[in-house]
């Protein structure tokens, strides 16, 4: 005699006396570059990566150790703005600072640790210098579109000045070391019109 295929039974569902927590549904973002706050975090990104080398010249592992340092940065920013807000930093009651206090010291540490070890000094770019000189050596060969400087004309001279130059002449005047100065007109070798 065969059995019938049954379904599994599942046990009834136990009514949750608790709100569950979202924490792990959604991963944090930082700010948008749109709002003031993402702005300067994108400005402090961009420098950091400047000061690195460059995006090119960055692994995986160190951009997404700049994404540490900027969160943490942000953090210790925001922990800092709400530590301005309070009248005093001590609990005068207990005589001793507030937790707060305590974390915004071991965010700033750990930002500290962060920055060390990506490195606290500016790294150059890396450049390609046979690239460079490749693109240097190409310019040099290509030849140049020569661009003709419009004809000047000079501005005759006045007419009515004695001993003035004539059109196609030249005139020079030479001192000599005793202060007396001598004048020669010279001929340029443009016709004369």
């Amino acid at each position: 005699m065969s059995v019938p295929d049954q379904p599994p039974r599942n046990p009834p569902k136990r009514p949750k006396r608790y709100m569950t927590s979202r924490f792990y549904a959604k991963r944090a973002e930082l700010p948008g570059p749109d709002t003031p706050v993402g702005a300067i975090l994108a400005e402090r990104r961009e420098n950091l990566l400047s000061d690195l080398g460059g995006r090119e010249s960055c692994s995986t592992a160190l951009l997404a150790m700049v994404d540490l340092i900027i969160a943490a940065w942000w953090q210790l920013d925001s922990v800092t703005a709400y530590l301005m807000t309070l009248p005093s930093l001590v609990d005068r009651r207990h005589r001793k600072v507030w937790q707060v206090v305590r974390d915004r010291a071991h965010l700033a540490s750990q930002l500290q640790s962060l920055l060390r070890e990506i490195g606290l000094q500016r790294r150059a770019k890396d450049l390609d210098l046979a690239g460079e000189l490749a693109e240097l050596s190409r310019r040099r060969r290509a030849p140049a579109a020569r661009v003709e400087p419009p004809p000047t004309e000079a501005a005759p001279a006045p007419q009515d000045e004695p001993g003035a130059p004539q059109s196609g002449e030249e005139r020079i005047q030479v001192a000599d070391g005793a202060g007396a100065s001598t004048t020669s007109t010279t001929s340029t070798g443009e016709p004369s019109s």
